[in-house]
C-alpha cells in the first residue's frame, strides 16, 4: 500500500507555490521532487506549527532495528497501540502534501490517483526522528477494485487540526476523506 506516491510542481495551484516557497526558506538547496517518489527520499512534510502548518524537510521511511528495509506505512486502525507507533501517534504528527498517489493490483499494475479538482492530496503520517510514514486504512470505493488500503486522505481544512492532535485516535479515521478521485492505469 502507497509505496510511492506523485509529486508534481504546477504554477497554477497557489498551494503548491506557497509550499515551494516555504520549502526553499529553510533550504534553498533543495532539488524539489517533480514526479515519483521514493522511499529514503527527503521530501516536504507539514508539521505542527501553532494555528498554522510548518514545512519540514524529511525522509520518508522508518528505518527499524533488525531490518533491511525501511518502514514506510502504518496502519490507522492500530497507531494508537502498537509500540512502534503510540508516541509518534500522540506526539508527532505530519502531513504529507501530494499530487497523488500509487497503488499496485494484485498482477503488480500501477495506478496513479489524482484529485479530480486538480489540487494537491493532504495524507496523514506520522513523524519520528529518522523519518515519517503515511497512515493507511481501508480503500474507498474508487480504490477498492485495485487495492484494498490507502493512504488516510485529510482535507486541507483538517490539516492543523491534525496535526495538533485534535483528533481521539478511536474515532479519527472512521471514514476516510471522500475525495473524487481520478484513476489512471
Amino acid at each position: 500500500m502507497c509505496g510511492r506516491y506523485n509529486f508534481i510542481w504546477d504554477k497554477q495551484i497557489a498551494e503548491m507555490i506557497r509550499l515551494k516557497d516555504l520549502v526553499w526558506g529553510i533550504d534553498p538547496d533543495y532539488e524539489l521532487p517533480d514526479g515519483e517518489v521514493f522511499p529514503g527520499q527527503r521530501l516536504p512534510v507539514l508539521v505542527p506549527g501553532g494555528n498554522r502548518a510548518k514545512v519540514a524537510l524529511e525522509k520518508w521511511g522508518i528505518k527499524m532495528d533488525g531490518r533491511n528495509s525501511l518502514l514506510i506505512n502504518a496502519r490507522s486502525e492500530t497507531a494508537a497501540e502498537r509500540p512502534t507507533f503510540r508516541p509518534l501517534w500522540l506526539n508527532s504528527r505530519c502531513v504529507i502534501p501530494a499530487s497523488g498517489f500509487y497503488e499496485f493490483d494484485d498482477k503488480n499494475r500501477k495506478y496513479l490517483f489524482t484529485p479530480q479538482n486538480a489540487g494537491m492530496l493532504y495524507m496523514a503520517g506520522m513523524l519520528a526522528p529518522s523519518g515519517f510514514v503515511i497512515m493507511t486504512g481501508d480503500a474507498d470505493e474508487t480504490v477498492a477494485p485495485v487495492h484494498h488500503r490507502m493512504p488516510i486522505l485529510l482535507t486541507s481544512g483538517k490539516v492543523v487540526s491534525y496535526l495538533n492532535g485534535l483528533y481521539p485516535a478511536d474515532s479519527m479515521f472512521e471514514n476516510n476523506v471522500m475525495l473524487n478521485l481520478n484513476v489512471c492505469a
